[in-house]
């Protein structure tokens, strides 16, 4: 899964098969799945693929780990 805009910069995630997506969110360079595991598990697993923005900006590479980490607990709460 390929993240949805069109920029230079865009994660991608490869997964096997017997893994199921849940959910994918697409936020600033950063992909956010949520992948149930194998058929007889009930584990689900959250994988956060971000592309960090380079240079001075530190505060907006915070601020993209914050935001794909909030995503994954909101996610987590919709799942309960």
């Amino acid at each position: 899964l390929m993240h949805e805009k069109k920029g230079r910069m865009r994660p991608a995630t490869c997964w096997r098969r017997r893994w199921k997506l849940l959910s994918a969110q697409h936020k600033d360079r950063s992909l956010i799945l949520a992948l149930q595991g194998p058929a007889s598990s009930s584990s689900v697993l959250f994988v956060v693929n971000v592309h960090l923005t380079a240079g001075p900006a530190a505060d907006r590479r915070l601020r993209q780990g914050t935001e794909a980490l909030e995503a994954v607990e909101k996610e987590i709460k919709k799942l309960e």
